[in-house]
């Protein structure tokens, strides 16, 4: 089994995995704004090409559906028995890509491009797609240009939980653009309980779909004492950015805030669900790399 976050441990939330992926460059590749969108798009073209026996026939109508590697990672089937998600609405894919957060335009051979991996619940047990999925796109070529690399190293990352100085006060470094919706349209200026109960719907249909977890989970008493936690100050701010998308035929806006954003108050129940966000990222466009945080501990 692929190690697990002490994290996981010690929350018992949900099993989560991380890992860092290292590619070295054998012809120039050419990277958009949004890398995640870049790697996600490939990665997804890629899995199908390793894992689709029936090649002319639509995921949804084929025989091996809910079975196959492809629709499970990359476009998750609701489960027959769950009315948990409403019509329409996409099932959270079980992993995170994580593009590196300064990264150049333009890669030369033989330059390396390191991206993080994170794995949720059943979805660590695929971790030989992702890798299979990464050598195949590197023979393929990413990008416009088609640049073509070689998948060098996967590592797991064993990173220890360090404890918290301070717990009545934390400040949360948005480090990926970070789109939270309300009442339909995204915002840039959110409060603690906006944040939190974003965070916890994340985590809790994570729980409900690959976790394992058989009942509907949701902190309720925390949501409440979440307004009791304020914002002390915050230097949010607006990044832009959008990606293509192939089915729609069109470009997705995907801008979201960074920045750091601190909150003041009895911060002790909400530190593990803090902690877990870190990894698990929270809003719109998590497996893109979107939303990703850091808590600062000191």
């Amino acid at each position: 089994m692929a190690p697990s976050l002490s994290v996981q441990e010690k929350t018992n939330l949900l099993l989560v995995s991380r890992f860092h992926f290292s590619l070295i460059t054998e012809s120039p590749i050419t990277f958009s704004k949004n890398i995640g969108a870049m790697l996600r798009g490939g990665f997804g073209n890629a899995l199908k090409k390793v894992t689709c026996t029936i090649p002319d026939t639509e995921c949804i109508d084929c025989p091996l559906y809910r079975v196959c590697a492809y629709p499970y990672l990359f476009e998750t089937p609701p489960p027959l028995s769950t009315s948990r998600m409403p019509k329409g609405l996409a099932i959270p894919r079980p992993f995170v890509l994580e593009p590196p957060i300064e990264h150049n335009s333009n890669y030369e051979p033989g330059e390396t491009i390191t991206f993080g991996l994170v794995l949720i619940g059943r979805g660590i047990d695929y971790l030989p797609y992702f890798v299979r999925a990464f050598e195949t796109l590197g023979q393929r070529g990413l990008g416009p240009s088609r640049g073509r690399f070689k998948l060098q190293t996967v590592n797991p990352v064993l990173e220890t939980t360090q404890a918290f100085s301070d717990r009545a006060q934390v400040t949360l470094r948005f480090l990926t653009p970070t789109r939270i919706v309300v009442d339909g349209h995204p915002v840039v200026e959110i409060d603690f309980p906006i944040f939190f109960r974003t965070l916890c719907r994340r985590i809790s249909n994570l729980q409900a779909f690959h976790g394992g977890f058989q009942d509907e989970f949701f902190p309720e008493e925390l949501l409440s004492r979440a307004k009791e936690i304020r914002v002390a100050s915050h230097t949010l701010r607006w990044r832009d950015q959008e990606r293509y998308s192939r089915r729609q035929n069109r470009s997705i806006p995907q801008g979201g805030f960074v920045g750091e954003m601190t909150f003041e108050g009895d911060l002790e129940p909400f530190l593990a669900y803090l902690q877990l966000g870190e990894w698990v990222h929270v809003g719109k466009g998590a497996t893109f790399g979107m939303g990703r945080y850091e808590v600062q501990r000191t």
